[in-house]
């Protein structure tokens, strides 16, 4: 992580998965901003993107590709590739797993 923070790769919207910026961090801020907006009169139109699949979309190729192509270190490179690709889900229902 301190590898990505030193070389700037986590905006400072970056929310969950970072220590003090939990996703309930998130909801605050933007309540706060969208309370603000409403009280001075603004409008706004607000779009809400589910990325639960995201991880399960990109190909693990291209994810890797672009580390490559950003120089990250070899051994984070490979912990990525363990930890990604290859994965495979089940679901567990009264003791029966999915394929």
């Amino acid at each position: 992580m301190n590898f990505f923070f030193a070389n700037s790769y986590f905006s400072s919207k970056q929310y969950g998965f970072i220590k003090g910026s939990s996703t309930i961090l998130q909801l605050l801020k933007i309540m706060d901003d969208w309370t603000v907006q409403l009280d001075s009169g603004d409008k706004m139109d607000v779009l809400y993107t589910d990325f639960s699949k995201a991880f399960d979309t990109v190909p693990c190729s291209r994810l890797l590709f672009k580390l490559n192509k950003h120089n990250i270190n070899t051994n984070l490179a490979t912990w990525i590739t363990n930890f990604l690709c290859n994965r495979k889900q089940c679901v567990v229902l009264n003791e029966e797993h999915s394929s």
